[in-house]
């Protein structure tokens, strides 16, 4: 995980296109150590703590932080998954109560409804991010993803 780490570390410096101090500010981790953990060689491991830290600071998940792209935990894409499900069902839902007890015109030229798609669009997907962030804070697991 060392050597892994620490080209996460830099790859992520560069990709920002920020300093090791300025990562140091931001993650509140001196700036001597973050250049322990991103050595090519004989690179530091960070504690938890420090780990924390660079998560939060960089804005990063843990998951990617320690293992990478692929991560070990699929339930990011569930909890996308699971999150869209649910917003999009009651998004429907009110279209269809809309219709069934409208009688005016639901399609205006590019509308439905009075909203462009990209307006519907954002609609879902800030309602998406909602209905994620109550099942993150609630710390649901993959088990509870399922069912």
């Amino acid at each position: 995980m060392g050597n892994d780490l620490a080209a996460r570390l830099r790859a992520l410096r560069d990709r920002l296109g920020t300093t090791v101090t300025e990562i140091s500010d931001r993650t509140g981790i001196p700036k001597r150590t973050l250049k322990k953990y991103m050595l090519r060689e004989g690179a530091n491991l960070p504690g938890l703590e420090a780990l924390v830290s660079l998560s939060q600071g960089l804005d990063v998940s843990l998951d990617w932080l320690v293992f990478g792209e692929e991560g070990k935990s699929n339930i990011v894409p569930m909890l996308v998954e699971r999150s869209a499900y649910c917003v999009a069902v009651s998004v429907f839902e009110s279209i269809l109560s809309t219709a069934t007890i409208s009688s005016e015109n639901l399609v205006s030229g590019e509308r439905f409804i009075n909203l462009v798609p990209e307006a519907w669009a954002n609609l879902v997907a800030s309602l998406a991010v909602g209905h994620a962030k109550e099942l993150f804070a609630k710390g649901v697991t993959a088990d509870e993803m399922m069912v």
